[in-house]
């Protein structure tokens, strides 16, 4: 994922960042729940 970040962040020539945020009591697969209007709900991935 990070990798990804920073492909994109050197093919625009623009500093880019990601931020990886554990949820508890929630799994791979499973679709988060925040309530908050600077989180956005996404599929949470597996980390290998």
């Amino acid at each position: 994922m990070l990798a990804d970040v920073a492909a994109l962040a050197l093919k625009w020539k623009k500093p880019l960042s990601a931020r990886l945020q554990p949820v508890a009591g929630k799994k791979a697969g499973e679709m988060t729940a925040f309530d908050d209007p600077f989180l956005v709900n996404a599929v949470i991935q597996k980390v290998p």
